[in-house]
């Protein structure tokens, strides 16, 4: 889904690629499964990516923070200019999308013992959090000190912003594609992912009977499921066909999607927490789920979110009514998905 985002990217910079949409769009989905086949050789190429577009945003960041202000003060938090573009900015772009991908990975990591990959896990999301944060609030305070208005059909917010920042020279056109290169990250990562999700479910319960066909946990000799990558992969070729290779369509689709499994992720940590007798981490998962719900509910008042919701409810009441007819089978925990 992130490579339709990232062909839109493409397109942004280079107008002329618009009438390859779809096809740039179906052999970049194409391209990125058959990197993810590759295992480690894979992420080692989609982490260069990200931080080299870590690199070149603080760039842009330093050239914008130095050009002239559009407006005659630089505003601050209370700035009511700003508030609407820091809300808007996680919501708005990728940022958090491609940079978020070490973080899918640490349940991967079976060559470490349990307490070592806890404290990998938890150094490594500390520092997702620190990025992520600092380059959406430097982005969103230059879009209003640049005077950054709303994005143009062929173009993105972030480009414009990278575009005010940099006058469009050598800088900006690296920091596009980057940008693209970022997207195509993150895809990857939702391949890796996702691909270890129905493997986990593949193989889950103590006879590994599953509640998927047995087929979806099986690994490449790099230690990838090929058959979850290639279903994912199949998923994607849909979506774009469906909205014809438009990233802002594939978005409207599938960002429900997202904040529903992140209500139910917060749902579950505040059960756990509420059960461990952890009052602040119950606290700030009750915060995260009111936050979380709000997003959800206005995300509802088009019709492909609501299309969304409904093909993901579908998934999981089969789901689950599989896992009610083979016993409620424990397990999961100890499956590891690399090893």
């Amino acid at each position: 889904m992130s490579c339709a985002a990232g062909a839109s990217a493409l397109i942004a910079y280079e107008p002329r690629l618009a009438g390859a949409r779809v096809p740039l769009a179906l052999g970049l989905a194409a391209l990125v499964a058959a990197g993810c086949l590759l295992g480690h050789r894979g992420r080692v190429l989609f982490a260069t990516a990200t931080l080299v577009f870590i690199a070149l945003s603080l760039a842009v960041i330093v050239r914008g923070a130095l050009a002239p202000s559009a407006s005659a003060t630089i505003p601050l938090a209370a700035d009511a200019s700003l508030v609407p573009v820091l809300l808007a900015m996680p919501l708005g772009m990728a940022l958090a999308t491609g940079v978020e991908a070490p973080s899918n990975a640490i349940a991967q990591l079976g060559q470490l013992d349990d307490g070592r990959r806890r404290l990998f896990g938890q150094l490594t999301i500390w520092v997702m959090l620190a990025v992520v944060g600092f380059l959406t609030m430097a982005i969103a305070v230059l879009t209003v000190r640049l005077g950054v208005g709303a994005p143009g059909e062929n173009s993105t917010l972030l480009a414009d912003v990278a575009r005010a920042s940099t006058d469009g020279n050598s800088l900006f056109a690296a920091f596009q594609s980057a940008s693209a290169l970022l997207l195509l990250a993150a895809a990857a990562s939702s391949y890796l992912a996702g691909s270890g999700v129905l493997e986990a479910l593949a193989l889950h319960g103590r006879d590994r009977e599953g509640l998927l066909p047995r087929s979806l946990g099986v690994r490449n000799r790099w230690y990838a499921p090929p058959w979850g990558i290639a279903v994912l992969l199949g998923a994607s070729l849909v979506l774009i066909l469906a909205a014809r290779g438009r990233d802002q369509e594939i978005v409207q689709f599938y960002a429900v999607a997202v904040f529903a499994s992140f209500l139910g992720a917060l749902v579950a940590c505040a059960v756990l927490s509420w059960r461990s007798r952890r009052p602040a981490g119950f606290a700030v998962n009750v915060v995260g789920i009111a936050l979380v719900t709000l997003v959800l509910v206005l995300n509802l008042r088009r019709l492909d979110p609501l299309l969304s919701l409904a093909a993901s409810s579908a998934i999981s009441l089969y789901l689950w009514r599989a896992w009610v007819r083979r016993g409620r089978p424990g397990g999961v925990a100890g499956l590891r998905t690399i090893r």
